[in-house]
């Protein structure tokens, strides 16, 4: 609807602000945090949990192969 395009585009141009806002100031608590050897949190989290979260959602996308007859065994054993 032409009449509400101004008002999405007010809308999704703050939304997109107040991310970044949010972004910013949580990096820099995390930079404060301690985690090892002097570094701070924000570093594990580019470390660890940004390429973990990608291969999540690869494996999401791409789909994983799962061993029927393995998890039928393992399902035996536990009973």
């Amino acid at each position: 609807d032409p009449n509400y395009r101004q008002k999405w585009i007010e809308y999704s141009a703050y939304d997109a602000e107040g991310t970044w806002m949010l972004y910013r100031n949580l990096e820099g608590k995390l930079n404060d945090m301690h985690w090892c050897r002097g570094l701070g949190m924000m570093e594990f989290y580019n470390r660890y949990l940004v390429p973990f979260g990608e291969l999540l959602t690869d494996m999401e996308r791409n789909g994983i192969f799962v061993d029927v007859g393995f998890l039928r065994s393992a399902e035996e054993v536990a009973r």
